[in-house]
């Protein structure tokens, strides 16, 4: 009660002393800001919310936003109050306006560190008193890449000793953001200049610059400028002699890049990162940056460093498939709307490139993407096989190359058994599609995998797991209001049986203990058919933020808290597949699907092929002809012809008699041509039903029956007796 009556006069002195504030227009922006400070320190939450809403409907730019905080407040007096004002205990409403005043601030201490004026200004107090230079290597290292153009103009000038060393100071403090700029620029300098940033930079302790000085050493007239690549090389590389050539160091790295690692990103978490050229035209030093986004940056350097490997080494060079892989990557993670500065819409797609390279090529890139559970750049690759390989490049294994080294795999064959319903169709359809003429191990896949293409292909299965039953009856109803099949256990081990009988699982929803997250995921993705599933892991309180830190660079989970609303966490879940493994199949997919794999085996059975056999579908084909309709069911009857056992002719009997008018007419067809292949293969009351089928009907019916009775060679005493008794006006032209 207490509170609440100080909450009240709070309120009300709060309205009174702002009278004269709102006759003038309202408070300030500092007066803002103070009142955000000042009523999260006392707890005041809905007024520091108010204040904080009120000072983001300004609409400051980020530069106004710092300057106004370091004239208004103490230094720390903003940052406390955001950390304040996060904490999980406080209304959802003040988190989010404290987490939009922080970016703000964030964004804006950024962009005045990485000003082109603002970055003069701090190299030049490098020349100053210590505590200026204190400031200004701060400021400097803070602006990281952004300020490399400048600071190498201060590198490699002759008259200034001092600034010189305060800018080779700055980039040692720097490290890795260093790197890439004086590595693109390290070409176009003079040898002396050279020598002076292959010294620099083998004083940085990340490897990622020794290609280049390794291609420096290789190429230079310069003794002196040889020196010191070697002298370079030889301090880094502890386990690795030096030896190889330009394409094996360029391709290492294209690897590095290729994989994300944290040494190669200059700026985690941000929108954009810097991708630099070098013009001995430009003013200055020469160096020129790309803000490209991040989601297609490392995709980009990585085929940048694939096509400078592949001009030392043409044949037999891994980095050929990795530029196929990064190519399409790059595709794949392109945002919506994005126009890529490095890869305009002038040329040509990724498929173009892959399918010109040939099936061994797609072939590694579909191993690397089975390997990082990649599903669509699995479905991209195994597209690009489809289209060019033949019955011969399934017989042979490729040769694997990289950076684990050489080894025979058949990634196509591999991928029968990847944990994604798509990528065992899709390399199914493929495998089916060359007809092999030998047999190979995995064959036997193929056929069984077709057939629950027809049946099973828009079946939804999700998995929650939590110890929790009340928790797992509410995660289960979410699921099933998606449309899965859910089952549920407290962990992994108590769903072996449950989850023995089910065709794949396309999501799975943790929510356990913080301490339990990681083992969980590394449980789930120690089994082999969950390896490539999406989890959506939930997490409550503190163990939010330790959960999505410890699993943010893990595109395959996302992480959300446990207190979300349904609506939300059912857009999370659909987010969640569609961007791991290209969404669940919709109806109209599973429909092309089960075309495309009737389509599939009966070319098979028409072909006769040794090695995929029809019949080993038998049954479940069986099966979806008694659950299905219309076109599907006629093109399953139609496979169904070419299968020589008795239960088959005699369940397309049963279904063609059961219906009626047309489709009566075209499933006595396909038994028709079953009967002209394997022979009479029905039963003695099937027969008779035929028999009075065509007796008794008219039209297009009693000719298929008719047609039917002729191709099965009924007896003559079956058939005269007939004769007789329609005076000869049925049976004679059809009796053959």
């Amino acid at each position: 009660m207490q509170q609440q009556i100080q909450r009240i006069i709070v309120t009300l002195l709060v309205g009174v002393f702002s009278l004269p504030a709102l006759a003038q227009d309202g408070p300030s922006e500092a007066e803002l800001i103070q009142d955000f400070v000042h009523y999260v320190r006392i707890d005041q939450h809905e007024l520091a919310a108010d204040f904080g809403q009120q000072l983001l409907d300004r609409g400051l730019d980020p530069r106004q936003f710092v300057a106004l905080i370091e004239d208004a407040l103490r230094r720390d007096d903003f940052s406390d109050a955001v950390i304040v004002a996060r904490r999980p205990t406080n209304r959802p409403a003040l988190r989010r306006i404290a987490e939009e005043l922080d970016k703000l601030y964030e964004d804006g201490r950024r962009a005045r560190a990485r000003d082109p004026q603002e970055i003069e200004r701090n190299i030049n107090l490098l020349t100053g008193t210590l505590r200026q230079v204190i400031i200004g290597r701060e400021r400097l290292v803070s602006a990281g890449e952004y300020a490399m153009p400048q600071l190498l103009s201060a590198l490699v000038q002759n008259d200034n000793l001092v600034l010189r060393n305060g800018a080779r100071r700055v980039m040692l403090d720097m490290g890795r953001q260093a790197i890439l700029p004086l590595v693109t620029a390290l070409p176009g300098l003079g040898a002396a200049r050279q020598e002076l940033v292959v010294n620099l930079m083998s004083q940085i302790e990340y490897d990622t610059w020794l290609p280049f000085v390794y291609e420096l050493s290789v190429q230079t007239n310069s003794d002196n400028v040889r020196s010191a690549c070697e002298r370079a090389i030889r301090m880094r590389l502890t386990d690795r002699s030096g030896g190889g050539d330009a394409a094996e160091w360029f391709y290492d790295l294209a690897e590095v890049y290729y994989d994300e690692r944290r040494e190669v990103t200059a700026f985690p978490g941000e929108e954009y990162q810097l991708v630099w050229d070098f013009d001995p035209a430009i003013p200055g030093s020469g160096l020129a940056a790309t803000a490209i986004r991040t989601e297609v940056f490392h995709e980009a350097m990585a085929m940048r460093l694939c096509s400078r490997s592949l001009r030392y080494r043409a044949e037999n060079n891994p980095a050929h498939a990795l530029w196929i892989a990064s190519n399409f990557s790059r595709e794949i993670d392109t945002p919506d709307g994005y126009d890529n500065p490095l890869y305009g819409p002038d040329q040509k797609e990724a498929m173009w490139f892959a399918t010109g390279s040939g099936v061994d090529k797609c072939q590694w890139v579909l191993g690397r993407a089975l390997d990082s559970s990649d599903t669509p750049l699995a479905m991209d690759a195994i597209s690009a096989i489809q289209r060019v390989a033949g019955a011969g490049d399934m017989q042979n294994p490729i040769l694997f190359q990289d950076a684990l080294g050489a080894r025979d795999r058949r990634p196509l064959i591999e991928a029968l058994s990847y944990p994604n319903r798509r990528v065992q169709y899709e390399s199914s359809l493929a495998l089916a599609k060359t007809q092999p003429e030998r047999n190979f191990e995995g064959a036997e896949r193929v056929v069984p995998i077709l057939s629950s293409a027809i049946r099973d292909a828009s079946r939804r299965v999700g998995v929650v797991i939590t110890p929790d039953t009340e928790r797992a009856g509410v995660l289960r109803r979410i699921l099933e209001a998606e449309g899965y099949e859910t089952v549920s256990g407290a962990n992994l081990a108590a769903l072996a049986t449950p989850m023995s009988d089910l065709p794949g699982v396309d999501v799975i929803l943790v929510d356990v203990t913080t301490d339990q997250v990681r083992p969980t995921i590394d449980e789930i993705r120690d089994d082999a058919r969950l390896v490539a599933t999406p989890v959506l892991a939930l997490a409550t309180g503190q163990g939010f933020e330790v959960v999505r830190r410890r699993l943010a660079a893990n595109p395959m989970v996302a992480v959300r808290r446990s207190a979300i609303a349904e609506a939300e966490m059912r857009n999370s879940i659909r987010a969640l597949i569609e961007e791991a493994s290209g969404g669940t199949i919709s109806t109209e997919e599973a429909a092309i699907y089960a075309t495309r794999s009737l389509d599939a085996m009966r070319d098979l059975a028409v072909a006769r092929n040794a090695v995929f056999d029809v019949a080993d579908a038998a049954l479940p084909l069986v099966a979806t002809l008694g659950d299905t309709e219309g076109g599907i069911k006629f093109k399953v009857a139609e496979v169904l012809s070419w299968i020589n056992q008795a239960r088959v002719q005699v369940a397309m009997m049963e279904s063609a008699l059961d219906a009626g008018g047309i489709e009566r007419v075209q499933l006595l067809g396909h038994v028709e041509n079953s009967a002209k292949r394997f022979g009479n293969l029905l039963d003695g009351r099937q027969v008779e039903r035929l028999i009075d089928v065509a007796i008794n009907s008219n039209g297009l019916e009693a000719t298929a029956a008719a047609s039917l009775m002729g191709a099965l060679k009924l007896p003559e005493d079956r058939v005269v007796p007939l004769i007789i008794g329609s005076n000869g006006s049925m049976i004679v032209t059809s009796v053959r």
